[in-house]
C-alpha cells in the first residue's frame, strides 16, 4: 500500500476483505499519512466505498469528496478531497474486497494514473484469492484433523516405503508409542512375517484397481504387535489415496479383547504374543 501511494502520489492507500453480511469492510493493509493503521473497519454505508462494491466498477470522484461524503467520520477526519476504489473479485464474480486511494487534493481523471490503480487491483485481488484459498485449506484441513484425532479406530498413514507417515491418538494407544517415536518407522516391523506379505500383496492388489475403488477390508485381519512386545490380532481396512502410500484403518477394540483373553487364547503364549505358526491357521481356516 506503501508503494501504491507513492506510485499514485497520494495521501493513503489501502486494501480490504469485505464481508456481505454486515456489509462490512475490515483493512487488510492501511497506509495513511506517512504511517500505518491497524484494525480498520467500517460498515460501509454512507461511504465512497459503498458505491465500489455495490456497483462492483471502479469508482473514481475526482474532487469535492468531502462535499459529497461529509457525513463519512474517516472522510471529514482526514479532510480528503479526492477518491479512487475498485473492487476486487473472486473468480466465480464474487466481491472479496477492494482496493482504494484517496488525497488531500483534487485527484483529475488521468488514463495512466487508472491504468496503473488497476494494475495494483489485478494483483492485490489474485493475492486475496490466494489467501482465502490457503484459509480454507487449513480450515479443512483442521475439520479433519479434529476428525481424524477423535475417531475410536487407529488410523496409520504410509509412504511409498510403508514408512509410517502420521498417526492418531487411537493408533499411538495401540501401537504403545507417541507418534513422535514412530514416525519414519517402517510400519511392517510391527507385523508377523506372513502378514508382512499379505499387506504387500494386497497393495499390489489395490494398485490394480481404479480410483475410487482402491480400498478394502482384509479378510482375517493382520497379526500386529506392541512397541512393548505384546500382541494381538488386528482387524483392518486398507486405503489407497494420492499423497499416500497407504492408509490403514484399525478397530482398537481387537487389541483389547486380544490383551484380556490372553490366559484363555491358545494363539497367545506366556510372553502375550501370538503364535505365527497359530495365527497362519487362523487365517487360512477360514
Amino acid at each position: 500500500m506503501k508503494n501504491l501511494a507513492a506510485a499514485l502520489n497520494t495521501h493513503g492507500a489501502w486494501v480490504t476483505e469485505y464481508f456481505p453480511e454486515s456489509r462490512r469492510l475490515k483493512a487488510l493493509a492501511f497506509w495513511m499519512g506517512e504511517q500505518w493503521l491497524d484494525g480498520w473497519e467500517m460498515v460501509v454505508d454512507g461511504t465512497p466505498c459503498e458505491r465500489v462494491i455495490d456497483e462492483r466498477c471502479l469508482i473514481h470522484i475526482p474532487d469535492n469528496l468531502l462535499d459529497i461524503y461529509g457525513n463519512d467520520p474517516d472522510v471529514r477526519a482526514v479532510g480528503a478531497a479526492s477518491y479512487m476504489g475498485m473492487p476486487l473479485l473472486d473468480l466465480d464474480g464474487k466481491i472479496l474486497g477492494h482496493l482504494a486511494v484517496l488525497d488531500l487534493r483534487p485527484m483529475p481523471h488521468e488514463p495512466r494514473t487508472q491504468a496503473l490503480f488497476q494494475i495494483f487491483a489485478v494483483r492485490a485481488a489474485a493475492e486475496l484469492r490466494r489467501l482465502r484459498a490457503e484459509a480454507q485449506v487449513r480450515e479443512r484441513e483442521q475439520k479433519l484433523g479434529r476428525l481424524v484425532d477423535g475417531a475410536m479406530d487407529a488410523i496409520i498413514e504410509l509412504d511409498q516405503h510403508l514408512q509410517i507417515n502420521q498417526m492418531n491418538p487411537a493408533a499411538e494407544k495401540i501401537l504403545g508409542a507417541p507418534a513422535a517415536a514412530l514416525t519414519g518407522q517402517t510400519f511392517t516391523r510391527f507385523l508377523a512375517p506372513d502378514s508382512r506379505e499379505k499387506l504387500a500383496r494386497l497393495i499390489i492388489d489395490l494398485d490394480t484397481r481404479p480410483e475410487g475403488q482402491r480400498y478394502l477390508w482384509i479378510p482375517g485381519g493382520l497379526a500386529a504387535a506392541t512397541r512393548q512386545g505384546g500382541s494381538f490380532q488386528a482387524e483392518v481396512t486398507l486405503s489407497l489415496r494420492r499423497g499416500a502410500r497407504a492408509v490403514l484403518y484399525v478397530d482398537p477394540a481387537q487389541r483389547e479383547r486380544a490383551l484380556g483373553s490372553r490366559a484363555k487364547n491358545p494363539l497367545v503364549d506366556r510372553r502375550g504374543r501370538i503364535s505365527a505358526r497359530g495365527a497362519e491357521r487362523r487365517y487360512r481356516g477360514r
